[in-house]
């Protein structure tokens, strides 16, 4: 058996199969080329569009499993005419232990920053436009420094600092509340410890219910409410009632009651246990497991 992960990988798996017979499990399936259409990276009359696509749909046909990321998509494909036995779903998992909160970590983290014990934190890990808000992102880092007055926001991207420093002058963020840089992966979880809430501004779309942000499960790890854009991936069922987080609609509509929400949710001394309970359940290797022992 051949296992792909992800649906590009899987068009290689298809062809081989076609040629041999040989069974394949595409794991992590998405609408690739539809993501990549919206991104604007692939025009939807292209060749490359047209060609993964088709294989995106052949994949579909003739994969002895296919793992999505979210059960959105999973009923979604159900719903088409998929055998629901054929059709699982795996989300991005987390290393919860790695990524868990820690108080040392807060203290040094914030004192490596400039930051106060008693000060608002907020914190973004990745990059800008694509998939991700660009403008709007910086108008949500802006509007959750209004509200929670005070706030820094810590920004850990490979993308270029200057160009997020002048963004974030552009819409009147503090630069000296502002501490943009990069960081290793296994330093991520002290910057996480060091923070109060994170945000996950993906740009919304109808094929968004079908991506599982891997920053979500690592927010939650660490016990950080999500600020995150409506209809994104299975977790937006939960932080729309205010469990774990909070969202907003489209073009930031709904940001204010959204951060009212998350007031709320720091107002609870034990929320951070709380929320890492939900990466626990929802974004942990268990999971994987369990659909793995059902393919042999």
């Amino acid at each position: 058996m051949i296992f792909a992960k992800g649906s590009m990988a899987g068009s290689f798996a298809h062809d081989v199969h076609m040629a041999t017979g040989m069974p394949y499990v595409v794991e992590s399936f998405e609408p690739h080329s539809e993501y990549m259409a919206e991104c604007g990276v692939w025009p939807r009359f292209g060749f490359r569009y047209r060609v993964f696509s088709m294989y995106e749909r052949r994949q579909v046909e003739h994969a002895h499993r296919i793992i999505t990321v979210t059960h959105n998509h999973r009923d979604d494909l159900i719903a088409s005419g998929v055998a629901a036995d054929r059709v699982s779903v795996i989300p991005s998992i987390t290393d919860i232990e790695r990524f868990q909160f820690d108080p040392q970590d807060r203290v040094r983290m914030r004192a490596q920053l400039g930051i106060g014990p008693d000060e608002k934190v907020g914190i973004y890990v990745g990059k800008f436009g694509g998939l991700y808000y660009d403008r709007e992102a910086f108008e949500l880092f802006k509007r959750s420094m209004d509200h929670f007055k005070g706030m820094h926001i810590v920004i850990l991207s490979p993308m270029d600092h200057a160009w997020i420093r002048e963004r974030a002058l552009q819409v009147g963020i503090d630069p000296e509340r502002l501490h943009v840089t990069s960081a290793q992966h296994n330093d991520v979880p002290a910057f996480l410890s060091a923070s109060d809430i994170a945000f996950s501004p993906i740009k919304p779309a109808p094929v968004k219910l079908y991506q599982c942000p891997v920053k979500n499960g690592e927010y939650w790890a660490n016990g950080l409410p999500i600020l995150m854009t409506d209809l994104v991936a299975d977790d937006h069922r939960l932080l729309r009632k205010g469990i774990g987080g909070s969202v907003f609609g489209a073009g930031l509509a709904g940001l204010d009651e959204a951060l009212q929400t998350m007031q709320g949710i720091l107002a609870d001394p034990d929320h951070r246990v709380a929320i890492a309970g939900l990466a626990r359940k929802y974004k942990t290797l268990d999971l994987a497991r369990a659909v793995y022992d059902t393919l042999f």
